[in-house]
Parts: structure tokens; C-alpha cells; sequence
């Protein structure tokens, strides 16, 4: 019986010590790497949305009159 006793003052001191060092090395880093992520998610649609207009605007200028597909393809261009 006093085994299992020492065994869960072991448990508990661990956690009590365990629970200050995670929030003082652990969750500073993960703060910065949230910004991080933040930032590369930013680019990412600011990439996506200049995508997206540049290919619409080829897509109007290959539907117009005159655009690459009224006469020849671009392959034999």
C-alpha cells in the first residue's frame, strides 16, 4: 500500500512541475509559429487571388473576338 501512495506523489509532483515549464518553452513557441502560419496563409491567398485574376483575364482575351482561339491554337502559333 505505501508503494502505490509513493507512486502517486511522484505522479502528482511531476505534473505540478511538469505544468510551469510547458507554459514557460512551449506555448512562447507556439505563439511565434501561429504568426508564422498566419503569414504564410496570407501570402498564399494574396498568391491565389493574383492567380485567379490573371487566369480570368486569359480566359476573357482567348474568348474574345480575335483572342488566340479565333483562328489558330497557340501550338501553331
Amino acid at each position: 500500500m505505501p508503494a502505490i501512495f509513493w507512486t502517486l506523489l511522484v505522479a502528482a509532483a511531476t505534473a505540478v512541475v511538469t505544468a510551469p515549464a510547458t507554459g514557460l518553452f512551449v506555448t512562447p513557441r507556439m505563439e511565434a509559429r501561429k504568426k508564422r502560419v498566419g503569414e504564410v496563409h496570407a501570402s498564399r491567398d494574396t498568391f491565389s487571388a493574383s492567380m485567379t485574376r490573371i487566369i480570368s483575364a486569359c480566359a476573357e482575351q482567348a474568348a474574345a473576338p480575335g483572342g488566340r482561339r479565333a483562328g489558330l491554337d497557340s501550338r501553331h502559333a
